[in-house]
């Protein structure tokens, strides 16, 4: 939706930001993989189901808590998040 609405220069601005935000607020432990499009995933490693809820729900109020600053102006994100346990 930002690509359509502002163009993928911005889009990648925000892709940028958004990657920034999510390496500044995880453990040096967990990994992030872009899966494509606007689908990531974070593996936490040693992390019981629901400690990586309460993670996950973290970073999803530290993205929708403040718009990103691009150079058409300010996006505001939001993040829908699902969490898997292996064992």
């Amino acid at each position: 939706m930002i690509n359509e609405t502002y163009g993928f220069s911005t889009g990648n601005e925000v892709l940028n930001s958004f990657v920034n935000l999510l390496l500044k607020n995880i453990r040096e432990t967990d990994f992030i993989g872009r899966i494509g499009g606007e689908e990531f995933a974070i593996i936490m490693p040693q992390t019981a189901g629901n400690d990586a809820v309460i993670g996950a729900n973290r970073l999803r109020n530290l993205i929708g808590a403040k718009p990103v600053e691009t150079s058409k102006g300010q996006v505001r994100l939001s993040a829908s998040m699902g969490v898997v346990e292996l064992t």
